[in-house]
């Protein structure tokens, strides 16, 4: 079990809520959970905080669950058909349509497919979901900035240090936390770019948000 960050779990939950379907704790009936953890391997300790049900009748065998370090699946049009994916992984991860031929399927990247033929989010929805989470993951440092490795001329207890990102990397960085509305990160990311326009912009969208959607 790793570590838990409570800034990325508070919003991770937030960015389940966001999607039609997805079951979020506490609102997630025990027998669900029970038949998911049943089928998709789940043996571990973390909160289970997400659940989207991939039968037709509601079971719940065929199933995507989120805990606080990762997710599990179990669906047999999935490769592998159960599996399991680490938050901590999530940065080598492109999660993308398999195509029309696999039309509930995505792709991680990685070789895996997650199905959620069954369900009733959509396709479209759940790639937005995961693209959020592996951005909020590296925002939150529950996934380690890559390393520039050994730099030539730093003293030893600085080599291996990251680079400091580039302009173009922070506006990159800013528009994925605007869109996954982690404003925080959203406005830092600009600041340190020099964008103190476009952070002013973020602080009046985080505010129209939160009074249309906290009221």
């Amino acid at each position: 079990m790793q570590p838990q960050n409570n800034i990325f779990v508070d919003e991770l939950i937030r960015q389940l809520r966001y999607v039609s379907g997805v079951l979020v704790a506490p609102e997630i009936p025990q027998n669900k959970i029970s038949n998911a953890i049943s089928k998709n391997g789940y043996s571990g300790i973390d909160p289970i905080i997400g659940l989207i049900d991939c039968t037709v009748f509601g079971s719940a065998k065929d199933n995507i669950m989120f805990t606080t370090s990762g997710i599990y699946w179990n669906n047999a049009s999935s490769n592998p058909s159960t599996g399991h994916l680490p938050y901590t992984i999530f940065n080598t991860c492109f999660f993308k349509s398999t195509g029309i031929f696999a039309p509930f399927s995505i792709s991680t990247g990685m070789g895996q497919t997650i199905t959620i033929n069954g369900s009733s989010v959509a396709k479209k929805d759940l790639i937005q979901l995961l693209s959020n989470i592996k951005n909020i993951s590296v925002s939150q440092g529950l996934i380690p900035q890559p390393s520039t490795g050994i730099i030539p001329g730093l003293p030893n207890h600085e080599m291996g240090q990251p680079q400091a990102k580039s302009n173009a990397e922070l506006l990159a960085l800013a528009h994925n936390m605007s869109e996954a509305k982690n404003w925080d990160a959203a406005i830092k990311a600009y600041e340190d770019a020099n964008e103190y326009r476009m952070a002013g912009l973020v602080r009046e969208q985080q505010a129209q948000w939160n009074r249309s959607h906290l009221n």
